[in-house]
Order: structure tokens, then sequence, then C-alpha cells
């Protein structure tokens, strides 16, 4: 049996962590975990995290019946936003929001949240 990280499991019957190694979320967790996760890395898991973010809360990536939970290396961000309010957003920091969220130009204020 493949070893799998314990970030990666399965929310329904279908799912088998050992079979989503090869996918690009799952390689993006492993370069997160040893540090080496370049800004654009950083980038294409916000993308992927706005995507997923009804299954998540904007922390989890779900694959193949397997939720990929990046949870642990992410902050909580208030954006604020024109014609919308203030929503929650779970990034890395708030340059991955400013350079990736799609609305970006209705931003008036980011906040981190403790």
């Amino acid at each position: 049996m493949i070893n799998v990280e314990p970030e990666v499991y399965a929310f329904n019957e279908r799912g088998k962590p050992e079979a989503i190694i090869e996918y690009d979320a799952y390689q993006l967790l492993l370069k997160v975990k040893n540090g080496t996760a370049t800004q654009d890395d950083k980038d294409r898991i916000f993308n992927e995290l706005q995507q997923s973010s009804i299954y998540g809360h904007g922390k989890r990536v779900a694959l193949l019946g397997n939720f990929i939970d990046f949870s642990q290396w992410l902050k909580c961000f208030w954006v604020k936003y024109k014609y919308i309010g203030i929503v929650e957003v779970f990034a890395f920091s708030k340059m991955n929001i400013r350079r990736n969220d799609p609305m970006r130009s209705w931003i008036i204020k980011i906040v981190e949240i403790d």
C-alpha cells in the first residue's frame, strides 16, 4: 500500500487517497509541505481552492472522492469588496488574493484575521 499524506482523506466510499498521487494538486501539497512552493505554485493552489470552495470553504480541494486539505498553511482574511461587502477568504498571503481574485478590481481592503 502506498503511504499518503495525512492531509489527504476520502470523503465518500469511492475515494482512494492513493489514486491521486500523480495529480497536480497532490504534487503542490508536497511542495507546500517541503517549503519549496513558488509564488506561481501558491497561485495555482489558490485558484483550485476558489473553484472547489463549495466543498471545503476555501481550504480543501476535492479530487476523485478525496479531499486535499491545505488549511494548516492558509491564513484567514476578510476582504471588503465594492458592491458585495465583506467576505472571508483563505489564502497564503494578501498578494495571493490580489493577484488571483476574479473580482480584484472590486477589492477595497484586505485584513488578516488571527
